[in-house]
């Protein structure tokens, strides 16, 4: 296969990915109020339509790229075009388990201020 047919099937391939993940985040945003911790499908809306956009621009971009078939599958692995869903729809399923029993709670001790003259002592030489 040539460099130029291989291009466009890759791009063809990153916007259908960055579609479906749009897709996902505008179907997920619906659902959000009604998960066991809100926040956490808030953090998969926005980090499913970012990433959704992301591919989606390279997709359009894709196909203008001026390389080798073999750079082009390289590049191609390296935008993690498979793995970006894949870690959305693993965030996602931290709701079916009541993440709130899992939120780890630390009771860190105060910081103890530092005092000017002390700050002074250390640069002087």
């Amino acid at each position: 296969m040539d460099a130029s047919t291989l291009l466009t099937r890759q791009g063809h391939r990153l916007v259908q990915t960055g579609a479906s993940l749009f897709v996902f985040a505008a179907l997920e945003g619906f659902v959000m109020p009604s998960l066991p911790v809100p926040r956490l499908g808030l953090s998969v809306h926005t980090l499913s339509a970012l990433q959704g956009v992301k591919l989606l621009w390279f997709g359009l971009l894709w196909p203008r790229l001026r390389v080798s078939a073999r750079n082009a599958r390289i590049a191609f692995n390296g935008t993690d075009s498979l793995g970006t869903p894949a870690s959305d729809f693993g965030r996602l399923s931290s709701h079916s388990v009541k993440a709130e029993k899992y939120r780890v709670q630390t009771k860190l001790p105060r910081p103890r201020p530092m005092h000017i003259p002390s700050l002074v002592a250390l640069a002087a030489p």
